[in-house]
């Protein structure tokens, strides 16, 4: 997985001069706001694999998008933008680990619509989603990114599914027991928020993205060299001959703010680049309530967070809902290195199941439903292919780090 919010870094490289000046930028991302003068609104989401998607209606049609506090922009597939009345800004190229030289078009919304709140004058960007397509089981015909979101305030209910949007904070139920911690911009004023996580006492700025639906907590290992030496005893590496190690650690304790967790997971992924993100795996222990005027997250604990125990099969998989393959994402080092795998080869059997010849309905409902009882269990027999070749093994969940 190039990132685990690779939009991200779409964003980032499609925005080197894209607009020339920065104020020119800011304005783009800043403007816009809500048309409804008081409101309160609840709308249901769907919780797919760890991701959140809302529907948009526009012309009375509705279109499955991506709720992403980690995107920088909203985006509109081109396929649809003839459903929006818009202006448009500018062209530019771009080149991204998904998307290869394409051209994408920024734009103005003039109004978007989530249940009956009208988004007026957002700042946009119209592209191909197609290569989305392998990364979720239904089609995604754009993404509610950060240009919107910063419109109004936002409470995401994990336990019910529900999504609440008002003029203020004062509409929502926050108890005094939940935690408030204080979010920061990035320096050029617009974009993605962090909060300040303290990992075993290493204190650094973690990004709030619920586009990330992989990890709970995932960066780069080369911000946490200090901790991969303390933590050895519970570290496992992972990754691929002639390719960067991978790390997931068992930490000792996080904070944030009063909060205090005890033995969580990190991923530690070169892939990630240089962001530190909070994803919802992370989220959807809590009802999340998020204050953009006023930058702060509210992190209400719904569920008991338990210590993680990293018990684990060696390998790590990830679906490609477009070509109906499940492949080979990462695995334990020592087990790839000695069964000669590579990243990408391609499962094409588990159990007694052949995973050949599935229409989109049934890869989907497999992925999202048998092969979560795959993983329940304490063995899998699996057969691989790579370049043409079969490897049959069998996988073993196991405790990864000593007690």
């Amino acid at each position: 997985m190039p990132k685990i919010n690779f939009i991200t870094v779409l964003f980032l490289l499609s925005f080197c001069g894209l607009i020339a000046q920065d104020a020119q930028l800011l304005q783009w991302a800043t403007q816009g706001a809500v048309s409804n003068e008081e409101y309160y609104e609840e709308i249901p989401f769907r919780y797919i694999d760890g991701y959140i998607f809302i529907d948009i209606v526009q012309h009375n049609k509705p279109y499955n998008f991506l709720f992403d506090t980690g995107a920088e922009a909203t985006l509109i597939d081109r396929s649809i933008i003839d459903e929006f009345d818009y202006k448009q800004l500018g062209v530019s190229n771009i080149s991204g680990p998904i998307i290869k030289n394409q051209g994408i078009n920024t734009i103005v919304l003039d109004s978007i619509h989530i249940a009956t709140l009208n988004f007026v004058n957002i700042g946009a960007v119209a592209i191909d989603l197609t290569p989305l397509k392998k990364k979720f089981c239904n089609n995604v015909y754009g993404v509610i990114g950060s240009t919107l979101l910063k419109k109004s305030n936002w409470q995401i209910d994990y336990a019910n599914r529900i999504i609440r949007i008002a003029t203020t904070i004062s509409r929502f139920k926050i108890s005094d027991t939940a935690t408030k911690l204080p979010t920061f911009l990035p320096s050029k004023g617009w974009g993605t928020e962090a909060v300040e996580v303290s990992i075993d006492g290493i204190a650094t700025k973690f990004e709030i993205d619920t586009g990330n639906g992989r990890s709970k907590i995932v960066a780069h290992p080369s911000q946490f060299k200090r901790l991969l030496k303390i933590n050895k005893k519970s570290t496992v590496p992972y990754g691929f001959a002639k390719a960067p190690t991978d790390y997931r650690i068992l930490t000792k304790k996080i904070e944030m703010g009063n909060l205090e967790l005890l033995g969580q997971e990190l991923d530690l992924l070169n892939d990630v680049g240089q962001h530190q993100l909070l994803g919802n795996r992370f989220f959807e222990n809590f009802l999340v309530t998020l204050d953009w005027k006023n930058h702060f997250l509210y992190l209400e604990e719904k569920r008991a967070i338990a210590p993680n125990e990293l018990i684990d099969f060696e390998l790590r998989f990830a679906p490609d809902f477009q070509n109906h393959n499940i492949t080979v994402l990462n695995g334990v080092k020592a087990f790839v290195k000695k069964n000669k795998i590579e990243k990408g080869a391609v499962l094409i059997k588990v159990n007694d199941t052949d995973l050949s010849g599935f229409s989109d309905e049934e890869f989907c409902r497999f992925w999202n439903e048998s092969w979560q009882e795959v993983l329940k269990g304490h063995s899998m027999d699996i057969i691989l292919t790579q370049h043409s070749k079969k490897k049959i093994l069998t996988l073993t969940k196991k405790q990864l780090v000593a007690k």
